[in-house]
C-alpha cells in the first residue's frame, strides 16, 4: 500500500478494545501486473489519502 500525498498522512488514534486502527482510504486504486519471473499475478495498491473511518451502514 502506497499513499501518494503532498503531506505525510497521520493515522487516527486507536479505539479501545480494538486491535486495529479503522481508516478510510481515499481514491483507492489497484493496478494488476504479471511478474514474468515467477509467472504470477501481482497487485499494486495506491491511495491519495487516509482519514478516520466513520460509522454508517455497509455500502454507504
Amino acid at each position: 500500500m502506497k499513499v501518494v500525498s503532498q503531506f505525510q498522512p497521520e493515522l487516527p488514534p486507536t479505539l479501545p478494545n480494538l486491535p486495529h486502527i479503522l481508516i478510510t482510504l481515499e481514491n483507492l486504486t489497484m493496478s494488476p501486473y504479471v511478474n514474468r519471473q515467477t509467472n504470477r499475478l501481482g497487485m499494486s495498491w495506491w491511495s491519495t489519502g487516509i482519514r478516520p473511518a466513520i460509522k454508517g451502514k455497509a455500502g454507504e
